[in-house]
């Protein structure tokens, strides 16, 4: 372990418990603490990445639906009722009249003379409508704006060819909102949920000249929670409860104070003393919280490992030369060998994370070196340029390398190809991986999702999440196919053509699942995860 990252966790550790025990003395509040393993990023709900400001946003800003308890079904929030008309093409949302944002003293101090004096709090239909145009506009960035892209001209608008108002999303009065879309998407009303389509007021967002969602004093919550206060150092966040929130979701506790603490031994070994009350973790990092009676664990198998091609490259952009190199993965090299590893051998896409879930198993692409060596040599034949490559690095992380080097010396003795392994931190690999920085890499994709439809759309041509870069225009149809008409037989049909298209031509070779964990104090009720960014803190409580 870096002795200098441990000290600092430790210095973090020691001072977090100070506060604690202040905290839990004071019966008249109730505080929970979460430590998070991801600095604080953007606080902006269109722009936001890491994990841990995803769960702030979530919790301090309310969409115009927000996901019920069965972490599936989309619930009224920021809208009271909607209709969605026969061809499910028209939604018509209709918002509850006494939702406020609420601005803070620090805002209306930072912002005195740009922000102006009498300002509308109201959350209307004006506010949803920018928040999306925002989302969808090319120039903000919003790394999951894709989510969105079942709205009219969503593509175009995008892809940079079209107006942010020409966009199917339009403020009909204050309290109704209407979206058109160019296809049914069955996951829309879901989408919705994400911190990607939460209201923005224009006003207050002008006002902010450029510097929206990058301090407490540039931020206007409508939500459960508000954001009372960031860190200087940005290491910690505090959520307090929204004393002007009137809609169905209020928060019951008084304060959650967000850590960012790097080490994530510190957050085990502080978790299971109870000092910490709840957070987010790999089943590789669980230690001592997979077994602790204190504690209780909700397991989302969500984390796909395996063997991922950047098609946009040249070596890889040809299918023959991925189907080469695919055709000659030792799965058994990387695969887990104990059952209590959290980790399950897969040759498929899918888990059991995604609704609806269904059995298949595709045919998969088998060991072959004969039948790689003919399509080695057909990719060669059909792109003179990949006949001189002679080298190929494969990133992976560090605990995966040893195992990683046994495989690449079988395409090397079959394929003559020069194949090297570039072993670095899981955070720095996701980063490559993330920025399509790669030729081949072994590295876990986490699913942000957890709907069937979503996972297979993140590989359509041009979506933020597509890292390994697939290209293919039949599969974008098949997908834009499936829409809510359809009977869940049908669906699933085309969810089957999908999984079986994406492992036909080496997109990915599965090797394993591995589970993502929510662990929580067992004195703790009330809290519900929907997914490592989706954790609502409104209803907890100590039993």
């Amino acid at each position: 372990m870096n002795h200098k990252t441990s000290a600092v966790a430790v210095l973090i550790i020691l001072t977090l418990l100070l506060t604690f025990t202040a905290c839990r003395d004071n019966s008249d509040s109730v505080v929970f603490y979460m430590p998070v393993t991801e600095d604080f990023g953007s606080l902006d709900p269109q722009i936001v990445v890491s994990q841990s400001s995803r769960v702030a946003v979530c919790n301090s800003f309310e969409g115009l639906t927000r996901i019920g308890e069965d972490g599936v079904t989309p619930e009224p929030a920021g809208a009271e009722s909607w209709e969605i008309s026969p061809d499910g093409l028209t939604y018509t949302f209709h918002l509850r009249k006494n939702a406020e944002w609420y601005l803070t003293n620090s805002a209306q101090e930072e912002l005195s003379g740009v922000l102006p004096e009498v300002i509308d709090t109201r959350v209307t239909a004006a506010d949803y409508t920018f928040g999306i145009r925002r989302a969808l506009n090319p120039y903000t960035g919003a790394v999951d704006a894709r989510y969105l892209g079942a709205i009219k001209n969503a593509e175009k608008v995008m892809g940079g060819h079209g107006s942010t108002t020409e966009l199917g999303v339009e403020a009909l009065g204050d309290y109704e909102l209407r979206i058109t879309l160019d296809y049914a998407d069955p996951d829309f009303l879901y989408n919705l949920s994400r911190t990607v389509a939460m209201p923005c007021n224009k006003v207050f967002f002008d006002s902010c000249e450029g510097r929206y969602g990058m301090d407490m004093s540039f931020i206007l919550c409508n939500g459960p929670y508000i954001i009372y206060s960031k860190s200087a150092e940005k290491k910690t966040l505090r959520l307090g409860k929204n004393p002007v929130y009137n809609g169905r979701f209020p928060a019951i506790n008084d304060t959650v104070y967000m850590y960012y603490i790097p080490d994530p031994v510190s957050v085990e070994k502080n978790i299971v003393k109870g000092e910490f009350d709840f957070c987010t973790v790999s089943s590789g990092n669980l230690g001592e919280m997979a077994t602790a009676s204190s504690l209780s664990r909700q397991m989302r198998n969500d984390v796909i490992w395996g063997y991922w091609f950047n098609e946009g490259t040249a070596l890889f952009s040809n299918l023959n030369m991925r189907l080469a190199f695919a055709s000659l993965v030792d799965k058994t090299l990387v695969q887990p060998q104990s059952e209590d590893s959290g980790k399950t051998p897969v040759s498929r896409m899918l888990t059991d994370a995604f609704t609806p879930y269904y059995d298949f198993e595709p045919a998969g692409i088998s060991y072959d070196e004969a039948k790689a060596l003919e399509y080695y040599r057909k990719a060669k034949a059909e792109n003179e340029e990949l006949a001189s490559a002679v080298s190929v690095t494969l990133l992976t992380t560090e605990d995966m390398s040893d195992d990683a080097r046994e495989q690449i010396q079988i395409w090397q003795r079959v394929l003559g190809i020069n194949v090297s392994v570039q072993p670095m931190s899981v955070g720095d690999a996701a980063v490559r991986f993330r920025n399509r920085n790669y030729e081949i890499c072994l590295l876990p994709m986490t699913v942000n999702t957890s709907g069937t439809t979503d996972l297979f759309r993140l590989f359509t041509t041009g979506n933020t999440y597509n890292y390994p870069g697939y290209m293919n225009s039949n599969y974008d149809k098949l997908v834009n196919s499936i829409t809510a008409d359809l009977s869940d037989e049908e669906k699933i049909k085309k969810y089957k053509e999908c999984e079986q298209t994406l492992i036909s031509h080496a997109v990915v070779v599965p090797v394993f699942t591995e589970a993502s964990y929510f662990v929580a104090n067992k004195s703790i009720a009330g809290l519900q995860y929907v997914s490592d960014g989706e954790i609502y803190f409104n209803n907890a409580k100590f039993s």
